[in-house]
């Protein structure tokens, strides 16, 4: 294997066979840790368990896990503070700089 310059990454370019046994794909996502100073272990990251752990993670916040939209948007709007009155919403002013 080699070890390439890309853009301002690097990247190392797998053999064939050692990316079609644990069934990757470009695109996937993969776990990368060291075994010891001389290994590497690469595992195929599962995307949905992530989303779940992250999810449980932001309970401890009280933001709503749920899959509704609709939930988070409305928890949202309970914590937004009433604009002024006489407030008025302009988008170039928004976006001026």
């Amino acid at each position: 294997m080699r070890i390439s310059k890309w853009g301002d990454s690097l990247v190392v370019q797998l053999p064939k066979q050692l990316v079609e046994q644990p069934g990757l794909k470009e695109g996937d996502d993969v776990d990368v840790t060291s075994a010891d100073g001389r290994t590497i272990v690469i595992a195929k990251s599962d995307a949905d368990d992530k989303r779940a752990e992250f999810l449980k993670q932001m309970e401890q916040f009280h933001w709503p896990a749920s899959e509704d939209e609709n939930g988070f948007i409305d928890k949202l709007r309970s914590v937004q503070k009433p604009a002024p009155a006489d407030f008025v919403w302009n988008r170039d002013d928004a976006n001026t700089r």
